[in-house]
Formats: C-alpha cells, structure tokens, sequence
C-alpha cells in the first residue's frame, strides 16, 4: 500500500464536504484502491474505493512530479 501525504487546501476541503466525502475517506481510498483509472475528460487520476458505511466513491486526484504529495481534486460516490 503506498503512502501518499495529502496537500489539502480549504478549497478542497469544503468540495470534499459538499459532496459528502471526508478527507480521512478520500486519503483512505487513495491510498489502498480497490481499482484505479484515468479520466477521459480530464487525464487525471481517479482511485475507486469504498468509505466506512460501504459506498462506493471515486477520488479525482494528481500525483506531484516526485510521485509523493497528493492534490485532491473532487470526490464523489459512485452509486445513488
């Protein structure tokens, strides 16, 4: 399981929230994926996971050029 440190701004914090996902979430699912993929609209990362309660979500996210820091697009669940 690699380990990612998470650069998180107030910004995506509160998108994080809007869409009702926690940080410790999103880190979680980032770090220890269930599946991975890139976005076809926007080229970047997305790791699909499942929360505490068993939703499943997808976190939008980019690697640093060192491949360590972790920028937190959006995140999202995936089933209604």
């Amino acid at each position: 399981m690699p380990h990612y440190l998470s650069v998180w701004t107030e910004v995506r914090s509160e998108k994080l929230a809007i869409n009702g996902i926690s940080p410790d979430d999103f880190g979680q699912i980032v770090m220890n994926p269930d599946s991975q993929a890139i976005s076809r609209s926007s080229g970047r990362l997305i790791a699909f996971g499942r929360d505490r309660s068993g939703d499943e979500i997808a976190c939008v996210y980019e690697l640093n050029d060192d491949a360590i820091p972790v920028y937190p697009i959006t995140g999202y669940f995936t089933e209604t």
